[in-house]
Formats: structure tokens, sequence, C-alpha cells
């Protein structure tokens, strides 16, 4: 799925803000190299957690039930075979990119197989994408018992619902989830 850009007036500075505090992260931890894995994560968190609370976003520590409810209806819909629920879960940008729900699963079918009628999926817990916007992690093991990563960028909706604004698959190095 392809990346609609949901900046809101006023979020560049938001964005610069995270980026360069993320740079400053990463040079911390290159400085010390000593450091726990725990006390870097904690670090993460507590960043994250200052992102989302300056952007009025309540830092959730587990995935907001709304956004998982989201994603697991469409991929039920996907192993359903119900195309016009799954392509209801896309973002108006997507939508205008893959104009009716049979084009809409062409997409998902070539690109993103690995979605449809998996064997196992877990959500981890959420992050701030570049511009702001709610990402969603999920392992997940596909028909094949492949391992992935799902990144699911979400879109919050005028009405207070959310929609899945993209979807990045990454195969665990491994192959499992």
């Amino acid at each position: 799925m392809a990346y609609a850009d949901t900046r809101t007036p006023g979020s560049g500075f938001l964005t610069a803000l995270f980026v360069a505090a993320m740079a400053g992260a990463v040079l911390l931890g290159f400085a010390g190299a000593k450091q726990s894995a725990q006390a870097q994560s904690l670090q993460a968190q507590t960043l994250q957690a200052q992102i989302f609370q300056a952007q009025g976003i309540q830092a959730q520590v587990g995935p907001n039930p709304a956004i998982t409810a989201v994603i697991r209806t469409q991929l039920d819909a996907f192993r359903a075979g119900d195309r016009q629920q799954a392509y209801a879960q896309a973002s108006p940008f997507i939508q205008s990119r893959f104009p009716n729900a049979g084009i809409f699963m062409e997409m998902v079918t070539r690109g993103y197989a690995p979605l449809i009628g998996p064997k196992a999926t877990d959500f981890l817990p959420p992050e701030v994408g570049p511009n702001g916007s709610p990402i969603q992690p999920m392992t997940l093991l596909d028909s094949s018992g492949r391992g992935w990563m799902a990144y699911y960028t979400m879109e919050q909706q005028a009405d207070g619902s959310w929609r899945i604004a993209g979807c990045q698959l990454v195969p665990l190095s491994d192959g499992t989830a």
C-alpha cells in the first residue's frame, strides 16, 4: 500500500524535534555502548511518550484497541475473501489510488500476499512515524510459516475512526515471527 502524507499544519516542528531527538538518542547509544538494552529501550519509550504528548496523543504501553480492530477487520476480510470489507478499512487516499475493491485486492494479492490468511499475528507496541502518524507494528507467520513484520501507518478520520494509510512488509531474517 502507498503512504499518504497526513501532516497537519504546524507538525513540521514536531517532526524536526523527533528527528533531532532520535539522532541524539542514537549518538548517546554509541557513546554509552555499555548501557543496557533495557535502559535504551526505556529511553526510546520515554522519548516516544514525549512526542505523543507534544502532539496531544495519549501514549500507550500497548497497541490501541481501536487501531488493532481495524487491522484485524481487514485481515479477517482478506481471509474470508470479502473485498468490500477489506477495502473499507483503507484510508481515502489509498481508495483514491485503487478506485474499487477489485483493483485493491489485486494489489494486495500481488504485493501483500503474507497478509492473506496468516497462521498467527501479534501486535507490538505502537510507534510514531516520521510525519507523526501512528505506526502499528505486527509480527505474523504467513500461510507457509515464514515470519514477517508488518508496519501499518494509520490515519485518524474526521469522525475519530481509524483507517489504514499504508503497510510495509519486511521479511524476518530467521524466518520466524
